[in-house]
């Protein structure tokens, strides 16, 4: 039995696989991404988690972006994904500590 899969599809696990090998380094930033990121200058979650991934992705991309395989894209998703129930839980806990 043979699977075909699409050139994006063969870029996703690619981009989870190397995620997952720097997810110390990925943690690391997140966690700094939350520390620098205040829920309470945001009236809505998804301008919240896209300013915590973009800073994220600027922090990762100048470290790897000419040494290594990096789908910017791709990283982004992934990264998204994996501390989207985290991040809504610290939104919501920030926002009910505003005023």
């Amino acid at each position: 039995m043979k699977i075909i899969i699409t050139e994006s599809q063969n870029n996703r696990i690619a981009t989870k696989v190397w995620v997952r090998r720097r997810y110390d380094l990925i943690r690391k930033e997140f966690k700094d991404a939350i520390a620098d990121t205040d829920p309470c200058k945001f009236d809505y979650f998804v301008p919240y988690e896209i300013r915590v991934v973009n800073y994220i992705m600027d922090s990762i991309h100048p470290k790897f972006y000419l040494f290594d395989w990096f789908e910017y894209g791709e990283a982004a998703y992934v990264i998204d994904m994996m501390f989207r129930s985290e991040l809504v839980k610290i939104y919501a806990k920030g926002k009910e500590n505003c005023n």
